[in-house]
């Protein structure tokens, strides 16, 4: 009953009836237009950078050796806080 609440309570934040999210054509691709509409440019671009730290950090995606490893967790830490 709880995640129902919760889904529900979503539901209304961002103005989708319960339809919308369990039907399929829901997606992480819709997620993301809708949570895009709802922030401003500055924390759209702040996330992207962030899920990019995040892929350096796992060895998914590699940059040159100008950072290590503590370096990029402290500036994903500092993006994440401030």
């Amino acid at each position: 009953m709880g995640r129902s609440v919760q889904l529900r309570c979503d539901c209304e934040r961002f103005s989708l009836g319960l339809t919308d999210v369990t039907g399929r054509m829901f997606s992480v691709r819709a997620i993301d237009k809708l949570c895009r509409e709802k922030v401003d440019d500055d924390v759209s671009r702040t996330a992207d950078f962030v899920v990019e730290l995040l892929k350096i950090q796992d060895n998914m995606l590699h940059i040159s050796n100008v950072f290590s490893l503590a370096d990029i967790t402290d500036i994903i830490s500092f993006l994440c806080t401030s």
